[in-house]
């Protein structure tokens, strides 16, 4: 039985070494100290990650063609996918706050069929990170978790139906509201008299 304030943890063998070779390495001695030092190391990645994508975002200024071949320049709304394959022209996104990842993307079947892109898998992998996704008829929507959560807890406060999107939500939100609604990730149960969304 492990001392107190500690638990066991088992590995395969293989990655014991690999973490013995990482201790005698970096010159740490005791294995917490060492499993520490790569949680945080990750966390620093991920949130570096986010930050090139946040400036990549706020300082671009890109132009979009969307399926009639129309184009339109968008600045601010459109989201490099750092190391992902999807092109920034085919994902329309809201703006992110700071630090955070694109809150809804959006791209066309048509558009990932001719990029080669596995849409389950896509979508399999953006809910891992917090997403919640669906595709349509013709486009893959993925929403941020807990934006729809919040915007579900506004309106069920406020007592609100189909037609109070604008009166209860604004700016971000009631794009976000939007886009999941159409996405089929959003919807008010005329029964109870609640919104409801797929979480």
């Amino acid at each position: 039985m492990p001392p107190r304030g500690y638990a066991n943890l088992s590995v395969r063998e293989d990655v014991r070494r690999m973490l013995d070779e990482l201790r005698a390495e970096t010159g740490i001695r005791d294995l917490n100290d060492l499993l520490i030092l790569l949680v945080r190391t990750y966390r620093d990645y991920t949130n570096a990650i986010s930050k090139i994508q946040e400036l990549l975002t706020s300082s671009i200024s890109k132009t979009v063609t969307n399926n009639t071949g129309n184009t339109t320049t968008s600045s601010g709304n459109i989201s490099s996918n750092v190391g992902e394959g999807i092109a920034p022209q085919a994902t329309a996104t809201v703006k992110a706050r700071s630090g955070e990842s694109r809150r809804v993307i959006a791209f066309s079947l048509d558009w990932a069929k001719q990029k080669g892109i596995n849409v389950e898998e896509y979508m399999a992998r953006k809910e891992r990170q917090g997403y919640i996704c669906n595709d349509t008829a013709s486009k893959v929507y993925c929403v941020w978790r807990e934006d729809i959560e919040q915007i579900i807890v506004e309106l069920n406060s406020s007592n609100a139906g189909m037609g109070d999107l604008e009166r209860v939500l604004s700016g971000e939100k009631l794009e976000i509201a939007r886009a999941a609604i159409e996405a089929g990730l959003l919807w008010y149960d005329n029964k109870e008299k609640r919104w409801r969304a797929p979480l």
